[in-house]
């Protein structure tokens, strides 16, 4: 069965990523953003292909891009220990985490 599993965080330091990885979770978990915050977080997601197709889609459908930047207002990331199981195949109940 395939599973995805999360790194430990010294595994990452080499990582030139890390320290935007860091602003973006620090960023997203804030409780008031600013426009330009909001901004950083919308660019950010627009780097993931899902994300990016999302954005595109509603935007072409006549969603405006501050409903897209108050749907980034409201995201948040999660700190989940190395090594734990984020993913398995034929999981009911990965539609929680998304």
């Amino acid at each position: 069965m395939n599973q995805i599993y999360s790194k430990p965080l010294n595994e990452t330091c080499d990582n030139p990523q890390l320290h935007d990885a860091i602003k973006m979770f620090l960023t997203m978990n804030k409780e008031n953003h600013t426009r330009e915050e909001l901004h950083y977080i919308l660019q950010r997601m627009e780097e993931l292909p899902y994300f990016k197709q999302l954005v595109s889609e509603k935007l072409q459908k006549g969603t405006q891009r501050n409903d897209i930047l108050e749907l980034c207002s409201r995201l948040r990331v999660e700190y989940i220990k190395g090594e734990q199981v984020l993913f398995q195949e034929n999981d009911t109940q990965m539609i929680n985490f998304i």
